[in-house]
């Protein structure tokens, strides 16, 4: 059971990563997109911080612990507010970086 929620805390938080950055830069280009990439990007955040949570009990905090949630405030704050909840209309961090273009 904890090498099932390990890895899966593990692959989840990698995707997160690699999925958030790929919205940011999709953004920056323009790319209405940006927002449904930054939406699975959250997805696999939210997996990461509930299997990591139920890491929690089996082991004491530690210092990649407290990394991977600053981490987690860090795109929930972007998702929030960068792009807009999943909502293109609202999505400030593709507005201002250049003219959306939708694919």
């Amino acid at each position: 059971m904890y090498t099932t929620l390990l890895v899966a805390h593990i692959v989840a938080m990698i995707s997160s990563m690699a999925l958030m950055s790929g919205a940011i830069v999709w953004g920056l280009r323009g790319k209405d997109s940006a927002v449904h990439i930054a939406s699975g990007g959250m997805i696999a955040t939210a997996v990461g911080a509930v299997t990591g949570a139920i890491l929690l009990f089996f082991a004491p905090i530690l210092s990649e612990c407290i990394l991977l949630t600053a981490y987690l405030a860090t795109v929930s704050s972007l998702y929030i507010f960068g792009f807009g909840n999943g909502y293109s209309e609202k999505a400030r961090f593709i507005r201002h970086s250049a003219p959306i273009q939708k694919s």
